[in-house]
């Protein structure tokens, strides 16, 4: 097919999104890595695709792309920008959807071209059940305004309200309590973020305590001691 666009790929080789564009005829280039503004397969590429990419884009590569990269998430944004979007759906008991948005320097924060609500049966769902739910509508619907988003026919509306973020180093502060990794049912996810912001209180009380030298029988520690004596 002549005049279609060359397009940098920004995620897993695969990815249903990227077997779409090669479909269509495209000449795909595929990064999964840290991306520089003269990394050669920027080079003869006029837009940009980004798809469960894990690094920050730079500004300098976004501006060779004037609203011309786009980022295809599994959110309904501003709802869980960043890392984890589904997990954090269910922690947090916020909107679930896909997303597929203009590319800013703001991570996830691009007006939106279109996106989808999705709602779940809890009692049905696991983290990985979801997660394959939620990609396949996000497939479904890049396959649907592909052609509208390439030659400009979408409408976009910027995002409205502070939505949530989350980086991946917040799934860490969990540990143990998905148990069964992908698996675990969502059902055991409400609540999660009471309980996790407890843990972490109760972990920073302990290292402020050794910090300060508090004991039982001395439990404001040395600081007030240093305050007092002085």
């Amino acid at each position: 097919m002549r005049g279609l666009p060359n397009i940098l790929f920004l995620g897993k080789d695969d990815s249903k999104i990227l077997a779409h564009l090669k479909d269509l005829g495209h000449r795909v280039k595929v990064v999964n890595c840290p991306l520089i503004a003269k990394s050669t397969p920027l080079r003869g590429c006029t837009w940009l695709v980004s798809h469960g990419y894990r690094y920050i884009v730079p500004g300098e590569v976004l501006a060779m792309f004037p609203r011309r990269a786009i980022n295809c998430h599994i959110s309904l944004l501003p709802w869980n920008r960043g890392s984890d979007p589904n997990l954090w759906s269910w922690i947090d008991d916020t909107p679930k959807g896909v997303t597929i948005h203009r590319m800013t320097e703001g991570l996830d924060k691009g007006s939106i071209l279109v996106q989808e609500e999705v709602q779940f049966r809890m009692e049905d769902e696991s983290l990985a059940t979801s997660y394959a739910v939620l990609q396949e509508t996000l497939y479904r619907v890049f396959r649907c305004y592909w052609t509208q988003i390439l030659a400009g026919y979408s409408s976009e509306k910027s995002q409205k309200g502070k939505g949530s973020y989350h980086s991946s180093a917040d799934k860490d502060r969990l540990g143990r309590l998905l148990q069964q990794g992908w698996d675990t049912p969502v059902t055991a996810l409400m609540g999660l973020t009471l309980k996790t912001s407890r843990i972490v209180q109760a972990r920073s009380s302990s290292r402020i305590r050794e910090s300060i030298g508090a004991s039982p029988n001395n439990p404001v520690g040395t600081v007030l001691q240093r305050v007092g004596g002085s």
